[in-house]
């Protein structure tokens, strides 16, 4: 889809501007309409596919299976789905098997940041920290949010192991900027594509369940050739 027309499509039927914010926003909108009419209390679903007689869409989070049938048929018939990240494992695997090729960066750009990474790497095994914040804080009762002491102690044992670390983030505080950089960190917060391509030329990625790493790591691979991994952290509970 043409971001055009999902421009046009998304204000038609909710009647609000498309915006990564505002998807977060009515995300919350959904689940907590879905949560009072099911007697359930905040975060307490496994996953949730209802359509949104308020917004005029398909809502899908958590733990489903888009390839399933029934599913995909729902998706189809629909004129508009969101699918609030952070996506399960039961989608991870099918990331595997996506044609990257259409959306992998084009090679000036890979090759000018991968000079920027090996220019601060040394040659080193270079990780990837991939902090996320914004609504994960709240996500399933925040169990896939971490706050700064556990990210700097993560810097602390890989810069311990000689590697280059990169931090990778859209939200960050000049005092945990201050401790990361000291520790040897160093952190990247550019525009999205800038971070989406600096990130494919890690060889770990440590982070919380995120599409946008995996499609990091799996372009990487597919695409260039990569050696590159996501290590999905563990909830805290």
């Amino acid at each position: 889809m043409q971001k055009n027309n999902a421009d046009d499509i998304y204000r038609a039927l909710t009647n609000r501007q498309l915006s990564a914010k505002d998807i977060s926003h009515i995300s919350r909108l959904v689940e907590h309409d879905y949560e009072i009419e099911n007697n359930l209390q905040p975060y307490s679903w496994d996953n949730i596919i209802t359509f949104s007689e308020k917004f005029n869409f398909l809502y899908i989070s958590g733990r489903v299976d888009i390839n399933d049938y029934e599913v995909m048929k729902l998706i189809n018939d629909n004129e508009l789905t969101i699918f609030h990240e952070p996506y399960n494992l039961t989608y991870l695997p099918q990331f595997s098997e996506v044609c990257y090729s259409n959306i992998a960066p084009k090679i000036d750009l890979l090759n000018t940041q991968a000079q920027f990474i090996n220019s601060l790497s040394f040659g080193k095994r270079k990780i990837g920290l991939h902090i996320r914040r914004g609504d994960y804080i709240e996500w399933q009762g925040g169990k896939y949010f971490y706050d700064d002491e556990f990210w700097i102690a993560m810097v602390k044992k890989n810069v311990d192991r000689d590697c280059a670390v990169f931090i990778f983030t859209n939200e960050i505080n000049n005092e945990f900027h201050s401790k990361i950089k000291q520790l040897g960190a160093f952190v990247s917060c550019e525009d999205y594509y800038i971070d989406f391509v600096r990130m494919m030329l890690m060889n770990e990625i440590y982070g919380p369940p995120s599409t946008f790493s995996v499609y990091a790591v799996n372009i990487a691979k597919n695409c260039f050739g990569y050696d590159a991994n996501f290590n999905w952290l563990p909830a805290k509970f």
